[in-house]
């Protein structure tokens, strides 16, 4: 492997950052707790894809579910084309789909 190659690695490694990620409603007993720690990019979109991969591998998560960065909904953060870096202290929330009549 070239030097390039090394430096693309070690910036994927150093952008990884460790943040909070909390449940609500049913979710909590599928998961089996409120509250996780979760070793992600520091770029949003791929910080999500790799919460949803653990939520189906570790936790087997089948429900619906909405997540949010903070308090925002991340589906309208990168729809409207305004992803944020995510730092240590951020939060994701996983909050179920509510349907009903």
């Amino acid at each position: 492997m070239d030097a390039r190659g090394f430096k693309i690695i070690y910036i994927l490694v150093q952008n990884m950052i460790t943040i909070t990620v909390k449940a609500y409603g049913q979710l909590i007993m599928e998961i089996g707790v409120e509250e996780f720690e979760i070793k992600v990019s520091s770029k949003l979109v791929m910080a999500i894809e790799t919460l949803k991969q653990q939520l189906i591998n570790k936790y087997n998560v089948v429900s619906a579910y909405t997540i949010l960065l903070n308090g925002k909904n991340t589906s309208l953060l990168i729809k409207n084309s305004q992803p944020e870096d995510l730092k240590e202290m951020d939060e994701f929330s996983i909050v179920p789909v509510v349907i009903g009549g």
